[in-house]
């Protein structure tokens, strides 16, 4: 059984090590405490406690925390402070490491047991990819959605020959952790 896309984020993990394949050298990349200490609306969750999901957004390193069972905060880091296209309104925090910028995200559904979001960016897009897992009395359905982060909308996606209680991953990539890069347009 292969492990599933997020990790538990815990006190000891609060750095992302990043590994540049140019220069061939790691570096760390710190989560400022305003994203650690974030607080959920009901006050009752810490980091330790939240799954957070590490994605590529618009060519830049994001983070998903599941703040609650209906807000989920997309944290994108803009290490050069190109001011990536913004796409929703949100707030841009400066850290001595580079900016972090956030996008909430108000999942529509209602009061449920749903235990976690997995989150996939679809390349060149402006759309994140959702699966929901709906845990059951014997065992735990997925739904699938399509976030529309331009529009803050979202569109049910219905997959045929696959069993909704069987998801180990959630990907646009294939044997690489490597995005293509975007093609420069010619002048």
């Amino acid at each position: 059984m292969s492990s599933p896309p997020a990790e538990y984020i815990g006190n000891l993990f609060q750095v992302i090590v990043a590994f540049d394949v140019e220069s061939e050298k790691f570096r760390s990349i710190p989560i400022p405490n305003f994203i650690v200490n974030q607080p959920d609306n009901d006050g009752d969750w810490e980091f330790g406690e939240r799954f957070v999901h590490i994605l590529e957004v618009d060519g830049h390193i994001a983070l998903t925390d599941q703040v609650n069972r209906h807000v989920v905060k997309l944290w994108i880091f803009d290490e050069d402070g190109d001011n990536h296209e913004k796409i929703a309104t949100n707030t841009t925090v400066g850290s001595r490491d580079g900016n972090w910028i956030e996008e909430t995200i108000f999942m529509p559904f209602g009061p449920s047991r749903m235990q976690h979001y997995l989150f996939e960016s679809i390349t060149s897009t402006n759309q994140l990819a959702i699966g929901i897992s709906m845990p059951t009395v014997n065992t735990t359905f997925f739904t699938f959605y399509l976030y529309e982060r331009k529009n803050k909308t979202f569109m049910p996606v219905e997959i045929n020959g696959m069993l909704t209680n069987q998801l180990y991953q959630m990907t646009n990539f294939r044997e690489s952790l490597l995005p293509i890069p975007k093609q420069q347009q010619q002048q």
